[in-house]
């Protein structure tokens, strides 16, 4: 994972709420967890709740 990548939101607990596609804007690796931004505000969630988006066809 990289800042400015592209993801979306796959965990449970705030899946009601987080939808749509953000952005990365800050890595925390001490506590495992990113900031992911839109234009709505952003959030720290776990690295394992993102999934990257739009990678297909990058070499």
């Amino acid at each position: 994972m990289e800042i400015g990548q592209k993801v979306k939101y796959t965990g449970t607990e705030f899946k009601d709420i987080l939808k749509g596609t953000y952005t990365i804007v800050d890595i925390k690796n001490l506590f495992a967890t990113v900031r992911i931004k839109n234009e709505n505000g952003g959030i720290y969630v776990p690295m394992q709740d993102v999934e990257i988006v739009g990678e297909e066809g990058k070499l």
